[in-house]
């Protein structure tokens, strides 16, 4: 808590920020001081902290050892920047303790890219079903018809295209423990994919209430159009 030869912050400051409260209870093996994360996933364990808007920062310090780290990057991703500065901080204070630099999987990354292919898969389809929807209404034979038909080709894309908007605008952001307000805020790219695909899982059901209203009336008509020309045969016969 010095700087030169003034005290900036007391000794005992310093301690209790440093603190793990007792009101906190983590799994994770680190909880959070009077402004530092207490504890961390990599060895050696330490404090750390770090920031961030149009650029990014990270700290770390590790009082047993001496050595304290910060980097700083003039710009910011919430997803693809945080994990990797995180572990280059902390790398570079192994490398100065002569130890092996950490590693870690980087899901977060790994469900950023995932969520940009499920979404251009879902506008793929969508558009695929479209044309296939243009292509019922101008040749009826092609359309659906039966409880199997109507189950597989209409009812199943719109079951699974609402449950994958679920999993990506609902389950998705309590996963990483961050509100998809927040993503709309910090990684918009990312955001914004999350919020298209709970439209394009609306587009889906209105193409199914569609399609399924289409094929109603191309079946109804047919028992009675059968009736008709069985009466009319039977008329001409007697």
């Amino acid at each position: 808590g010095r700087y030169s030869s003034e005290s900036v912050i007391s000794p005992d400051g310093v301690t209790q920020m440093w603190q793990r409260p007792s009101y906190l209870q983590s799994d994770s093996g680190f909880t959070y001081g009077m402004g530092w994360f207490v504890g961390t996933e990599y060895d050696p364990s330490g404090y750390d902290h770090s920031g961030g808007g149009n650029f990014h920062s990270h700290m770390a310090v590790v009082p047993e050892t001496g050595w304290g780290v910060v980097v700083l990057v003039n710009t910011d991703h919430l997803v693809l920047l945080t994990k990797p500065i995180e572990l280059l901080t902390w790398g570079v204070v192994n490398i100065l303790r002569d130890q092996p630099v950490p590693e870690s999987p980087d899901v977060a990354r790994s469900m950023y890219l995932g969520t940009f292919i499920i979404v251009a898969l879902q506008l793929v389809s969508l558009m695929w079903a479209g044309f296939t929807l243009r292509r019922w209404i101008t040749k009826s034979g092609n359309c659906p018809r039966g409880f199997w038909q109507v189950t597989l080709r209409i009812a199943l894309p719109i079951l699974l295209n609402l449950l994958v908007a679920f999993i990506l605008v609902v389950g998705l952001p309590q996963f990483v423990g961050i509100p998809l307000a927040a993503l709309l805020y910090y990684t918009p790219d990312w955001g914004f994919a999350l919020v298209l695909s709970g439209i394009l899982a609306l587009g889906w059901l209105i193409w199914g209430v569609v399609s399924f209203a289409m094929t109603r009336q191309q079946l109804v008509p047919l028992p009675l159009q059968s009736t008709g020309l069985r009466a009319i045969s039977h008329k001409q016969t007697s």
